[in-house]
């Protein structure tokens, strides 16, 4: 089954169409000598997703059949490192978290003379945005699942000197087979500070970033202030707004001005539960000094209390909704 999630807002894509994509692909090998042949090594599908700086197609690898997405960006569109030349950043950083088992799987990497062509793993899934917009408020135990997944994933890759730079609910997909969370695009990302200098200290202080690419409504007050934030600041502000969607079916605030001075509604026939409100609050603490670090919102009590099912609650839901799969 393809896929089954907006992969228009997933990848930030371009419009551009699949006859001038294929028009040009072999004129740029042509010219640029020492480039692999996308053509010989894949067989490109339909388009199944446009957007600001590229475009998704489904394929499939001719060696084995196996299908992938292929993402394909303009070089003009995309930000590449001085020592990896002619790389994308998405790229390195995929490769950098590429054992990370909550990370979408980045399976090849081709470039042309004007494009780069992205090939990852294709997940019989839906994105978290869709499994919102068709379940509703998500039950707790279900958002738990989820939520711990998505925060150890970003915790390892940060570990890994890697900010992903847009977690929101669009960005993490729920495989259908499996119920696990993968986190994907990493096309506002960028390289994170140590968390530790040693194995015994903490850094001797946050590195700051002033170049923010991720989504207006996950971005933090401070950044909307000071036009400066912390890769740890943005990262738990960002999972606090998630985890206020998946509880209560949306996003918290929709405009700066309610980001900076707007307070949490609590909807009372919801019932959410004390923990689960007072995470969300410690995540959305406007004083970044206040707000929780990334330890202790993987050690908050919430966490730590689960299903006594033994089976993972996100399957159950997947599989009793027939219409995820529409």
């Amino acid at each position: 089954m393809i896929l089954k999630f907006k992969l228009s807002k997933l990848f930030r894509l371009s419009s551009k169409s699949k006859s001038r994509f294929s028009r040009n692909r072999g004129e740029t090998n042509q010219k640029k000598t020492g480039l692999r042949s996308f053509d010989k090594e894949y067989q490109l599908g339909a388009v199944i997703g446009k957007g600001g700086f590229g475009t998704v197609y489904s394929a499939s690898r001719l060696s084995d059949g196996q299908e992938v997405a292929v993402k394909i960006v303009t070089k003009d569109s995309i930000v590449t490192l001085a020592d990896e030349a002619d790389v994308p950043l998405e790229v390195v950083l995929l490769r950098q978290v590429s054992d990370v088992p909550g990370v979408v799987k980045l399976l090849d990497y081709i470039e042309t003379s004007s494009e780069y062509i992205i090939v990852m793993e294709l997940l019989n899934c839906c994105d978290l945005f869709d499994l919102i917009s068709r379940c509703g408020t998500l039950e707790e135990d279900v958002a738990k699942e989820i939520f711990s997944q998505v925060v150890d994933t970003v915790i390892r890759c940060q570990e890994k000197r890697v900010l992903h730079g847009d977690i929101k609910d669009e960005n993490i997909l729920i495989d259908f087979d499996t119920g696990a969370a993968k986190l994907i695009d990493f096309g506002s990302g960028s390289w994170a500070p140590r968390l530790r200098d040693d194995d015994t200290g903490p850094v001797s202080g946050p590195e700051l970033y002033n170049h923010y690419e991720g989504t207006r409504v996950y971005a933090p007050p401070e950044w909307l202030m000071y036009g400066q934030y912390t890769g740890e600041g943005l990262t738990v502000w960002s999972l606090g707004i998630l985890l206020y969607d998946m509880l209560c079916g949306d996003i918290p605030f929709e405009t700066d001005e309610q980001t900076l001075t707007s307070g949490l509604t609590w909807y009372d026939n919801l019932s959410l539960s004390p923990a689960s409100r007072n995470l969300i609050r410690g995540c959305l603490n406007r004083d970044i000094d206040e707000r929780l670090s990334l330890d202790e919102v993987r050690s908050h009590p919430w966490l730590k209390t689960g299903s006594d099912s033994g089976a993972s609650m996100t399957l159950k839901l997947i599989r009793s909704r027939d219409d995820l799969r529409d």
